[in-house]
């Protein structure tokens, strides 16, 4: 990886006038959020829980900065480039046999999909990480087979080496909801996240299924292993939500 994530901004303070000042004339500012918070919305903010405690232009708050306190693996860019040299570590591979591969085999590793993995190969080669040589079978069409060259298996053994070390903080698309949730009737929420809970429990058994297709000691069970350990905890979080035993 040539660039770690970026560390997080610090968030401007949200100017808060004295109560008897005009809501016209009071400054617009920025909650935690980076949302623009205008005059009028100021006081709505801090109802959803976007600003707490005394805030004001003398005591301006920041973000704590996760970067800081997190080694990053790198956007998913690095983590496919991963995948694609690792399999062919493994052997050398036509772009319909790797894209078979990563549809049947590794869906549940990786959404690459064709067009990308292509363009990927293409970059690879360009920069000598893959060969590539034109083969034909019987009456088949010509296709073209990729393997590592030196230098891709050098790539390949150090972004293998950074990644298993990394830390990353997982960014769950729901939290954007979550955030949000507060705009929602409780009981509404509390709908909404059991049927949340329902599916992450199919999800469960769906991966928990599909440890028996892999031999013991394998990466790929790992992965599974991996994966149904932040299921596990994802789940106990949601019957505490729905218990009403979290406090927010």
């Amino acid at each position: 990886m040539d660039e770690a994530i970026g560390k997080i901004e610090r968030s401007e303070a949200l100017s808060i006038g004295p109560q008897q000042q005009d809501a016209a004339e009071a400054p617009a500012g920025r909650s935690e959020s980076g949302l623009l918070a205008t005059p009028d919305e100021s006081s709505e903010l801090g109802a959803h829980g976007w600003l707490e405690g005394d805030v004001g232009p003398e005591k301006p708050r920041e973000l704590p900065s996760i970067a800081n306190a997190v080694q990053a693996v790198g956007d998913a860019g690095d983590s496919n480039e991963l995948l694609l040299l690792g399999l062919l570590d493994q052997h050398k591979m036509h772009g319909y046999e790797l894209h078979e591969f990563l549809e049947h085999r590794l869906s549940f590793l990786s959404s690459l999909k064709k067009p990308t993995a292509y363009r990927m190969l293409d970059r690879m080669f360009a920069e000598g990480l893959v060969e590539r040589t034109a083969e034909r079978s019987g009456r088949r069409p010509e296709r073209m087979v990729y393997q590592l060259t030196m230098a891709g298996r050098e790539r390949f053994m150090r972004l293998l080496r950074e990644q298993l070390a990394a830390t990353d903080r997982p960014l769950a698309p729901a939290n954007v909801a979550l955030i949000f949730s507060d705009r929602l009737a409780p009981d509404e929420r509390t709908g909404l996240l059991r049927k949340r809970r329902q599916s992450v429990a199919e999800l469960r058994d769906l991966l928990s299924n599909a440890l028996g297709f892999h031999d013991a000691g394998s990466g790929a069970r790992l992965v599974l292993h991996h994966d149904l350990a932040h299921l596990a905890a994802e789940l106990g979080w949601l019957d505490r939500v729905i218990a009403g035993e979290v406090d927010f």
